[in-house]
């Protein structure tokens, strides 16, 4: 059995019977995603309902930041939308390489979304071209001058000993986030980090270091469901999230008068 997509004939599978065959290609065309007028939106909406229940808050503001900058795309229909229309939204970003590139990535995951559906053969998201990424900063570790003000720091902020932690774990700000108490292997000196940016990061486990645990061991009578400090320290009526503690880092390090890294 076959059908025209985008001017070519597609083969669609092989049928015992004619009559199985009518019916499979009946229940194609009455699919709403094989629709020839179906657009960016709405098929964002329709990938949106089935991706975001397994992303983070933060992929999800990530994804919706990137639809609205494909704002020239949305009405288009997703079947007549090629390279250059791509390329042409991604240039004209100028909020810098990550958005573009998130927003690339979007691109990305519509088009495979599309391609699963039979909306779409080819991938043009696969072409498109970010410009080179210039750093505005280079990012340094902290000195042991650094660190030192931080220690003396922490009995009159006691919120400082987040930063240290930070400092001799290694850990991301999300991943440190949602580590909880159970994660903690006391008696084996280790932690396991369940929850990461990336697959790679998920599940590994990483030694406390003998300062670390200086802060970390206090922490254990805590009864919170997390082991971050700052979320019984600070009186925030909603959930402590990335960007409301990484405010919090920075303002403590203007006070304490090192340079952020």
């Amino acid at each position: 059995m076959k059908k025209t997509v985008d001017g070519r004939q597609k083969i669609l599978g092989y049928f015992d019977t004619f009559e199985h065959g009518i019916a499979y290609l009946s229940s194609i065309n009455e699919s709403p995603l094989l629709d020839d007028d179906i657009t960016f939106s709405e098929l964002f909406a329709r990938w949106k309902a089935t991706k975001y229940d397994r992303l983070s808050l933060s992929s999800r503001k990530s994804y919706d930041n990137a639809y609205r900058h494909c704002q020239k795309l949305h009405d288009m229909p997703f079947r007549r939308i090629r390279y250059g229309h791509l390329q042409d939204v991604v240039d004209a970003i100028q909020a810098g390489y990550c958005t573009q590139k998130k927003c690339r990535g979007l691109m990305g995951q519509l088009y495979k979304y599309a391609i699963k559906y039979d909306i779409v053969t080819t991938d043009y998201a696969r072409y498109v071209e970010l410009k080179p990424h210039i750093r505005k900063y280079k990012k340094k570790p902290f000195t042991v001058r650094q660190r030192n003000k931080l220690w003396r720091a922490v009995d009159a902020m006691p919120a400082v000993q987040d930063v240290l932690i930070l400092i001799y774990t290694g850990l991301r700000i999300g991943e440190y986030l949602r580590l909880t108490p159970q994660d903690v292997k006391w008696r084996s000196h280790y932690f396991i980090v369940r929850q990461s940016k990336t697959a790679a990061g998920q599940g590994r486990a990483v030694p406390i270091h003998l300062n670390a645990g200086r802060i970390l061991r206090p922490l254990r009578s805590e009864r919170n469901a997390r082991l971050t400090s700052l979320s019984y320290q600070l009186e925030f009526q909603q959930k402590l999230c990335y960007n409301i503690f990484d405010e919090v880092i920075c303002t403590l390090e203007r006070q304490v008068r090192i340079c952020p890294t």
